[in-house]
C-alpha cells in the first residue's frame, strides 16, 4: 500500500474508532464506543498473516470476523459456556483456538499467544472505567502489538475530553517478561494493589495458589498487607489464604 492510501486508510480508521493514540512502544490504540464499531475494527484492521488475540469473545460473533481476516485467533472468555459455543460454530476454522481463561491471566495469555499483531478488548459493556484501563494495561505491559482495540464507552468518553497530553520521559508500560513463575507473581501483584475490590480478591485467591506451589516471601508479604485491606471480602480472602484454605476454582499457575 502506496503512503497516501495508508495514510487515509489510517484516518478513515481512525475517524470509524472515534478515538486513536499512540501507545507503548509503538502500539496504536483505538478505542470503541460501540459494538458495531468494534466489530467494523474487526473487519478492517486484520492483515492475512496476523495473529490476533481476542479478550472477552463472549458468544463469537467478533472472533468469526477475526477469523476470516487473520491467520491465527486466540479468543479467550471466563464463560465456560461461551467458549464452548465459540469452539462449536468455529469447529471448521483451523487458525482459531477459544480457551476459557481470565484476560487478568496475561502469563497465561502469553504461553499461549506470545506475540499478537493484534488485541481486542471487551470484558463488558458495563465494565468498570478503573478494570478497563487495568486490562489494558497489562496487555500493554506484556505485549507489544501493532494495534490495540478495547471497547468501552467509558473510557471513549474519557478520551473524548482529553484536548492535550504530555508525553512521560520515561515509558511506564515498558513490556515485562512473561516466563517463569516470577512474572506470574508480577502480575498477581500488580494485580493486589488495583483500585478494584474484585480484583484484590481475585489476586488473593491466586496468591493463594501459587505460594501452595511455590513458596515465596513476596507473596506472604502481600496477603499479609491484604489481610488488613479494608474490604471485608479482600481481607478475609487473604486470610483463608495465609491459613492454606484450599482452592478448588483455579487449577493453575
Amino acid at each position: 500500500m502506496d503512503p497516501p492510501k495508508r495514510r487515509r486508510r489510517r484516518r478513515r480508521l481512525a475517524a470509524l474508532a472515534g478515538t486513536s493514540a499512540r501507545g507503548t512502544s509503538q502500539t496504536e490504540i483505538m478505542v470503541a464506543a460501540s459494538t458495531e464499531t468494534y466489530r467494523r475494527l474487526a473487519a478492517e484492521l486484520p492483515l492475512p498473516d496476523d495473529a490476533v488475540l481476542e479478550i472477552g469473545c463472549s458468544s463469537g460473533a467478533t472472533t468469526q470476523i477475526l477469523a476470516r481476516r487473520s491467520r491465527r485467533v486466540l479468543a479467550v472468555d471466563v464463560s465456560a459456556p461461551f467458549v464452548e459455543r465459540v469452539r462449536a460454530d468455529l469447529a471448521h476454522a483451523s487458525g482459531v483456538t477459544a480457551l476459557q481463561l481470565d484476560g487478568r491471566d496475561v502469563p497465561d495469555l502469553a504461553a499461549h499467544l506470545p506475540n499478537p499483531d493484534l488485541i481486542f478488548v471487551d470484558i463488558g459493556g458495563n465494565a468498570q472505567l478503573d478494570n478497563v484501563v487495568l486490562q489494558v494495561r497489562q496487555c500493554l505491559m506484556t505485549f507489544s502489538p501493532r494495534v490495540l482495540v478495547v471497547k468501552s464507552a467509558e473510557l471513549s468518553a474519557l478520551c473524548s475530553l482529553v484536548t492535550w497530553h504530555e508525553a512521560p520521559e520515561h515509558d511506564p508500560l515498558r513490556p515485562r517478561s512473561t516466563e517463569g513463575t516470577g512474572a506470574v507473581l508480577a502480575n498477581l501483584l500488580d494485580l493486589s494493589r488495583s483500585s478494584s475490590s474484585v480484583n484484590r480478591v481475585y489476586a488473593a485467591r491466586r496468591l493463594g495458589v501459587l505460594r501452595s506451589r511455590h513458596p515465596s516471601p513476596e507473596a506472604d508479604r502481600r496477603l499479609e498487607e491484604l489481610a488488613e485491606d479494608p474490604d471485608e471480602r479482600v481481607s478475609r480472602m487473604a486470610r483463608l489464604k495465609l491459613q492454606g484454605h484450599p482452592d478448588t476454582h483455579y487449577s493453575h499457575p
